[in-house]
């Protein structure tokens, strides 16, 4: 894998671009600091809840944009090395957990990790929208659940994939195997370690 000051330049970009926290803002857009309200996440699932559909929607969809676009402007505009865009994703999912607008206190990672994947993988996000959708149903509709259900499959199907169908693996870019599955199981590791508070408190429930 070379760096580049370009590849240097477009990965702190990407970390920035993933510290922009659209869910505050839209809330904010909305009258309501989401960071006082319900779970205070600054992520979409807490905008829908305290702020409402539309803005909860318009966070989910530019909380995901955010993770596809560095990488495609990456690749498409600075025409860098395939294996580059797996740690530009990476910085931009870093940047949504541990935003520098924020002192460091971000969202959960789910909807931005989807748009890195979007693009990394695409056939996989299929496949975790469809697992996503079956946890949250099976789980009482509940989110945190259904998210490191749907992120577990990134590794997953990154293993499945490569050995068994590699037409699948990453159609869109050449991605080696080794950096793709480490970037995965990050992903899948850093989402249920931010989700651990919710999964505290779902066991505390249940033991009462």
């Amino acid at each position: 894998m070379t760096f580049n000051i370009e590849f240097v330049l477009i990965a702190l970009f990407s970390y920035l671009l993933g510290s922009i926290p659209f869910s505050l803002l839209f809330g904010k857009l909305w009258g309501v600091d989401i960071r006082t309200k319900g779970s205070g996440n600054v992520g979409a699932v807490n905008t829908i809840r305290s702020a409402g559909k539309i803005p909860g929607a318009l966070a989910l969809f530019f909380d995901v944009s955010k993770g596809a676009l560095a990488i495609i402007l990456a690749k498409y505009w600075l025409n860098l090395a395939d294996n580059l865009m797996i740690v530009i994703g990476v910085s931009s999912v870093i940047g949504h957990a541990y935003p520098v607008f924020l002192k460091f206190r971000g969202g959960k990672c789910v909807a931005t990790s989807a748009g890195v994947m979007l693009v990394l993988s695409p056939i996989a996000i299929l496949v975790s929208l469809l697992l996503y959708g079956i946890a949250f149903f099976c789980s009482n509709k509940t989110p945190f659940i259904a998210s490191t259900v749907g992120t577990a499959v990134f590794p997953i199907f990154t293993v499945w994939a490569y050995h068994y169908q590699p037409q699948w693996y990453s159609p869109l870019l050449d991605l080696d195997y080794n950096y793709f599955l480490i970037a995965t199981m990050f992903l899948f590791v850093l989402i249920l370690y931010k989700h651990t508070p919710n999964y505290r408190q779902w066991l505390s429930n249940r033991r009462n």
